[in-house]
């Protein structure tokens, strides 16, 4: 396995953790079928708001003023192809 060292901006991780939470409230909002008990309705409808509310709040960060020089720091990490391609295949059913 090669470590071989890459750089992202912390908006770009932001970006990433952003677009992640919506693809989960994505799959919430999607009908349910009409056998989930009203308690696994109630369970999946507060998931559903807390993503959004997650979601709005990363959008908010990234399109700040105050907040571009941190967001444009640069980060060194080692890339985990196998977690990101995990991470993107997964499928919200």
């Amino acid at each position: 396995m090669s470590h071989q060292h890459t750089y992202m901006q912390i908006r770009d991780v932001v970006e990433r953790i952003r677009i992640a939470h919506q693809r989960l409230r994505d799959a919430l909002e999607r009908p349910q079928p009409e056998a989930v008990d009203s308690r696994t309705r109630h369970m999946l409808a507060a998931l559903r708001r807390e993503e959004q509310q997650l979601e709005i709040a990363l959008t908010r960060q990234l399109n700040r003023d105050d907040s571009s020089d941190i967001l444009d720091t640069w980060l060194q990490y080692i890339p985990d192809a196998e977690l990101f391609e995990t991470l993107e295949s997964l499928s919200f059913d």
